[in-house]
C-alpha cells in the first residue's frame, strides 16, 4: 500500500500543479479589445468629458459621455489616483486577513476560478468601459492580477459582501429610506460595504450621457462601471441593496 502510494504521489502531484497553471491560465479574461496601453495613451479625453473635484460642490462629478471604450479611457484618467489608493486599502485589509503569502496565493486561485467566465455574463458595454479604465490601473499591483482582470473582480466585490450578508448577522444589509415629495420622490440610503474610508470620503457622482441608450448619474466610486444608486433621465431609480 505504502509502495503504491509512492509511485503515485508524483503523478498527484504534476496532476495538482497542471490543475494550477491550467486556473492560472484560463483564469485571466481576454479584453474585448485588442490595443496597447501605449496605442490608448493617444487617445484623446473628448472636450465633452470633464472632471469637478469636491472642493467645488462637496462630491467629486464626472462627465463622461460618447462610446463605452471612450468613456472608461476618460473616465480613468480622471480617477487614476483614486483607483491607486482604492486599490491600496483593499490590498492592506486582504494581506491583514491572510498575512501568508502561500494562502493569499491559494485564495487568489480560486478567486480565479470562482469567477471563471464572469465576463460572459456582462454587458459588452460594461466590459468595453472596464477595459478602457484598466489602463489607468497601478502596476503596483500586477502580482494580484493583470488591470483588466481586477477591474471585473473589483466589481464582483459585492457579490463577496452578498454571501456574508446571506450567512452572517440578520441586522446586516443596507438600507433605503424613500419618502414621497408632492409627484416626486426623496430617496436615501446607507451602503453598508466595509471597504475603508476612502469609500466613505472619495464617492463620486457619475453622469453618464451614453451613445446610445438613457442618460443616468449615479453616486458610485472610482473606476466603477453602470450604477449603485442612480436614476436615468427617465426618472427610473436604482438601489443595489444586499439582502
Amino acid at each position: 500500500m505504502r509502495n503504491s502510494f509512492r509511485r503515485l504521489a508524483p503523478l498527484l502531484v504534476m496532476l495538482f500543479i497542471t490543475w494550477c497553471a491550467t486556473i492560472a491560465h484560463l483564469g485571466i479574461p481576454l479584453p474585448p479589445r485588442k490595443i496597447t496601453a501605449q496605442e490608448a495613451e493617444k487617445i484623446p479625453t473628448g472636450e465633452a468629458n470633464r472632471w469637478i473635484a469636491k472642493s467645488e460642490f462637496g462630491i467629486h462629478q464626472a462627465i463622461l459621455s460618447g462610446p463605452a471604450f471612450e468613456r472608461g479611457i476618460a473616465w480613468g484618467r480622471f480617477t487614476r489616483d483614486l483607483l491607486e489608493r482604492q486599490e491600496e486599502v483593499l490590498v492592506e485589509q486582504f494581506q491583514g486577513f491572510f498575512p501568508s503569502r502561500f494562502v493569499q496565493w491559494g485564495l487568489l486561485l480560486a478567486v480565479k476560478r470562482w469567477f471563471w467566465g464572469m465576463s460572459d455574463f456582462l454587458e459588452p458595454e460594461w466590459l468595453e468601459e472596464m477595459q478602457g479604465v484598466s489602463f489607468s490601473a497601478s502596476p503596483k499591483f500586477a502580482s494580484y492580477g493583470d488591470p483588466y482582470a481586477r477591474q471585473l473582480a473589483s466589481h464582483a466585490l459585492h457579490e463577496i459582501g452578498q454571501m456574508f450578508v446571506d450567512y452572517g448577522p440578520p441586522n446586516f444589509a443596507c438600507t433605503v429610506l424613500a419618502v414621497p415629495q408632492e409627484k416626486n420622490w426623496l430617496i436615501g440610503r446607507n451602503f453598508d460595504f466595509e471597504g475603508g474610508r476612502i469609500f466613505d470620503d472619495e464617492k463620486i457622482m457619475k453622469w453618464v450621457f451614453p451613445e446610445e441608450g438613457i442618460p443616468f448619474v449615479s453616486v458610485i466610486w472610482a473606476g466603477m462601471v453602470g450604477a449603485v444608486t442612480g436614476v436615468n433621465q427617465k426618472g427610473v431609480f436604482i438601489s443595489i441593496n444586499a439582502a
